[in-house]
């Protein structure tokens, strides 16, 4: 008679076991990580490019490397507008390094810099 409880008992947990994982009270599997985008590339612009853009109102210029168009720096250069002017039209890395008399730039000017930045130089 035991045993007959015993087999029972195992063969009812056995049921309920059976029954609770086919009813879906499982958690459903993980998603599939989305796959990661490539980051897009920035198309490179050229010193021909830049060289057009070397006026007051257009005035583009090149910075260790990345191009920035400074047409509306003037109201925010912390000097006067005609200090960055000089720089249209050309690579102007040497001048933004040092201010006159062979001063270091204010740690500042770089992050001021950061929101005219329009993409990095490239050849020809």
């Amino acid at each position: 008679m035991h045993k007959l409880f015993y087999l029972g008992t195992v063969a009812f947990w056995l049921a309920v076991a059976a029954i609770w994982q086919g009813s879906g009270m499982t958690p459903p599997p993980a998603p599939a990580p989305a796959p990661v985008a490539a980051a897009p590339v920035e198309k490179r612009i050229s010193r021909a490019e830049v060289a057009r853009h070397n006026k007051p109102g257009d005035c583009w210029t090149v910075i260790n490397g990345q191009v920035y168009d400074l047409s509306g720096y003037g109201q925010k250069h912390p000097s006067r507008p005609v200090v960055a002017m000089p720089s249209c039209g050309r690579d102007a890395s040497r001048d933004n390094r040092t201010r006159s008399k062979g001063r270091p730039l204010t740690p500042d000017a770089d992050t001021l810099l950061a929101d005219f930045r329009i993409g990095p130089q490239g050849e020809p």
